[in-house]
């Protein structure tokens, strides 16, 4: 392959990751956005429930997936909740 083709099959082929990259962006602000509103949801509920004086504990079991920051090693974010 001469040094021209070679040059034209990379700039196709950072063109097509470029693309593939741009669309990755899009669902990861996609599906952050739908965390970011059942974020926002949730904490509304806890507030209202704790001014009455209740909990809810799917709603805390909720809270604990959204606020952890281990990840284990499937990729699924650990939060120590014990579901038993």
């Amino acid at each position: 392959m001469n040094q021209s083709a070679e040059l034209l099959a990379l700039q196709t082929q950072v063109g097509e990751l470029t693309t593939h990259l741009e669309g990755l962006e899009k669902e990861r602000d996609f599906y952050f956005d739908k965390l970011r509103q059942i974020e926002i949801l949730a904490q509304q509920q806890m507030e209202t429930l704790e001014a009455e004086g209740k909990e809810d504990k799917t709603l805390k079991e909720i809270q604990a997936i959204l606020y952890s920051t281990e990840v284990s090693a499937d990729g699924r974010a650990r939060c120590g909740v014990d579901r038993n």
